[in-house]
């Protein structure tokens, strides 16, 4: 009880790299991305309600659902520099 938490860090040469940041080269950056891929919950940065996963088939059902004459925005990534 009472007791903080402790990080055992082993000590080894550093990298030049000028990317390098101290999750890096600590490597706890593949485990916060781990635990942030299991445990966080994704937000909306500007009203700050939960995102839910939705499958196509739901995205369709709630497009479709929408009165007719409501004007909708579809966003989409363009993928540049890979066949397919």
């Amino acid at each position: 009880e009472g007791l903080s938490p402790a990080i055992s860090i082993e000590q080894k040469s550093t990298s030049h790299n000028p990317r390098s940041t101290v999750g890096t080269i600590t490597e706890i950056h593949d485990y916060l991305r781990l635990l942030f891929a299991r445990v966080g919950e994704p937000r909306c940065p500007d009203h700050d309600v939960p995102l839910a996963a939705q499958t196509v088939s739901q995205m369709v059902d709630n497009v479709l659902s929408q009165p007719e004459g409501k004007r909708l925005m579809l966003l989409a990534p363009i993928i540049k520099e890979r066949k397919g």
